[in-house]
């Protein structure tokens, strides 16, 4: 069973995107908690907002290619009897929805795709294309702080905050398991040039994930990465082809070509 956590970067600005029909429930609070909390939630984003706002950014917006989010809910609703999804501006988040989904389905999930924004080193699962040089330039200490108050670790994965994300991943490890066919897992990162080696770090996304998730799942873990720029065309082909895909990752590391020229590559840590 394969999850796909799609990234909503509006999300972070109180712009929520419809998830899948079924909603967990909340517990242990009563009607008066839940209002302050909502109250204190739209405070928040309201602060958020008007930060975009004095930065010339409209969260709402993606001006990259085509709408992926809406491609990707698309595509995982055609395949639900093999696959589920979550929508949400981070990391905790869409863990957490996986491991509702998992529990819901009585299953666990063997492989976990990440279709969003990235870039070399790093895929990002709520930053989006949000112009963080211009957030940052705000001037004013209400502004620092909100831009503080963002949590970006929260919203990404990369080369430089494995601590962060493999946290939350031990958080809800339960859910997730090694396929019985091939006894590996496998997370893919749809997002531009994940599998390239950053710049800065000299690193690849795909090498540290896919060790640090063996390590922590005591198993094998394929991590997989696009080496360029991609658009809904990929997203759509990795996912109508995940299997075949996955069928064809063996040895060590390796590439998949897709249609457009664009290759998936992928490694393998035991």
């Amino acid at each position: 069973m394969m999850f796909i956590a799609i990234e909503n970067m509006g999300s972070a600005f109180g712009h929520k995107d419809s998830n899948t029909r079924n909603k967990p429930e909340v517990k242990g609070q009563n009607k008066t908690q839940l209002q302050r909390h909502a109250t204190a939630k739209e405070k928040l984003y309201e602060e958020r907002r008007a930060l975009a706002k004095s930065a010339g950014f409209d969260p709402r917006f993606d001006p990259s290619e085509g709408n992926f989010l809406f491609a990707a809910k698309l595509l995982a609703e055609k395949r639900k009897d093999t696959c589920r999804y979550g929508v949400a501006g981070s990391l905790k988040s869409l863990l957490k929805r996986a491991a509702f989904e998992a529990q819901n389905a009585r299953t666990t999930f063997d492989t976990l795709m990440f279709v969003g924004h990235g870039n070399t080193g790093v895929m990002t699962v709520g930053i989006g294309c949000m112009p963080l040089d211009q957030l940052q330039s705000v001037k004013g200490r209400k502004a620092q702080e909100t831009f503080d108050g963002l949590k970006l670790d929260n919203r990404m994965i990369n080369v430089a905050n494995s601590d962060t994300w493999l946290g939350l991943f031990d958080e809800h490890r339960a859910c997730f398991a090694p396929s019985r066919g091939d006894d590996t897992f496998h997370v893919v990162f749809a997002g531009c040039s994940t599998g390239n080696k950053s710049e800065k770090s000299y690193k690849h996304l795909t090498h540290v994930a896919a060790a640090a998730l063996a390590n922590l799942f005591q198993c094998q873990v394929n991590a997989y990465g696009t080496d360029d720029e991609i658009t809904n065309d990929e997203i759509e082909e990795i996912i109508t082809f995940i299997e075949t895909i996955k069928g064809s990752a063996t040895g060590g590391s390796g590439s998949y070509a897709l249609k457009t020229g664009v290759n998936l590559d992928w490694v393998k840590r035991p």
